[in-house]
């Protein structure tokens, strides 16, 4: 549950969260002392604070944040058509590319959820809390009332934001990961389904390229609505697996290099010993430009040279986060 409280330097917002929530902390605390004064540490949401409370079960962990807006996909919604026109798209991305470098370069973190649930975006300067409170306060939200607490309903519908919404943060941290010295790169299951790297799906050693990929195949969402990957299998009542996923990926970006397919725990499962995909699925054939719809001219072979530097098989051929806020797309881009 959330609630807000007052504090002299402002309003705050308390997440009482499960028992990740102190791999959160920790984390959190990591990112902040990094680099302090980095510019992009500014577009990543840190916790304020934290406090203890005895619940039920016992001690229940209690993080304290800085109140944001709403969450990238209740944004897009908002818009006409529900995607994003290429000058809110060119401020959105500036910001995250500028935290995710910032995560990479300076903390050694890698997020490993990325999607539009986890980017918060900013209040907007003429949106007043002191307003939500007196209209909560005028025309209370429907809760319920139990013997031992009441349940409110969350007040978080602002509208279409009057002017630009505020910058985007990115957010929940308890899936990530912090790269030592010890441990350069993972193997454990990451990502949600249809944002997953190919390194992820064969079980292969991944860092911080998966949030690359991540990133760019979340642009499909943005830019046209809809997911570039869902993993839909045919032969399992259209349901996710990694066989149609794969598939998916040797039909818009050809068959994977044998040198990932050897890197993977989970190759054999997909491919025979030759590399050949033992297409258990149709392979759905089609080109990048094919799935790019909203974008016409010069601007959409600008976007899709942009996202063709995220979506390689090899991570080593992915473009770093700081690289990509260099390239000629991002930097025409009215932001």
């Amino acid at each position: 549950w959330a609630s807000a409280v007052i504090r002299p330097s402002g309003w705050l917002e308390i997440l009482c969260v499960s028992s990740r929530a102190r791999h959160e902390l920790e984390l959190s605390r990591h990112i902040a002392a990094a680099k302090p004064g980095h510019p992009g540490l500014e577009y990543v949401r840190l916790v304020q604070d934290s406090f203890e409370i005895l619940g039920p079960s016992g001690p229940h962990l209690c993080l304290v944040y800085k109140p944001m807006r709403e969450p990238l996909w209740l944004l897009q919604r908002r818009m006409p058509g529900g995607v994003f026109p290429m000058k809110l798209l060119g401020f959105v991305l500036k910001f995250l590319l500028t935290g995710l470098s910032y995560l990479h370069n300076e903390c050694n973190v890698i997020h490993t959820d990325l999607k539009p649930e986890n980017v918060l975006v900013g209040l907007e300067k003429t949106l007043s809390l002191e307003d939500v409170v007196a209209d909560e306060i005028n025309s209370p939200s429907p809760r319920k009332i139990l013997p031992d607490r009441t349940i409110y309903l969350s007040r978080n519908d602002f509208g279409r934001p009057k002017l630009s919404p505020g910058r985007p943060k990115i957010a929940d941290f308890d899936a990530a990961v912090r790269v030592t010295g010890s441990q350069k790169t993972f193997t454990h299951p990451i990502q949600p389904n249809c944002y997953r790297a190919p390194e992820a799906i064969l079980g292969a050693p991944w860092s911080y390229p998966v949030d690359i990929w991540n990133l760019g195949t979340m642009l499909w969402d943005l830019v046209e609505g809809r997911a570039l990957f869902d993993g839909a299998d045919s032969t399992h009542r259209g349901e996710y697996t990694s066989h149609a996923h794969l598939a998916q990926l040797i039909g818009l970006l050809g068959p994977p290099p044998k040198e990932l397919l050897a890197r993977g725990n989970q190759t054999g499962i997909h491919f025979a010993a030759d590399g050949e995909f033992l297409a258990l699925c149709s392979v759905p054939y089609r080109t990048l430009a094919d799935t790019v719809t909203k974008i016409d001219g010069e601007e959409k072979e600008q976007f899709l040279h942009f996202v063709n530097r995220m979506l390689q098989w090899l991570p080593e051929r992915r473009a770093t986060a700081q690289e990509l806020l260099d390239d000629p797309w991002m930097r025409s881009l009215p932001i």
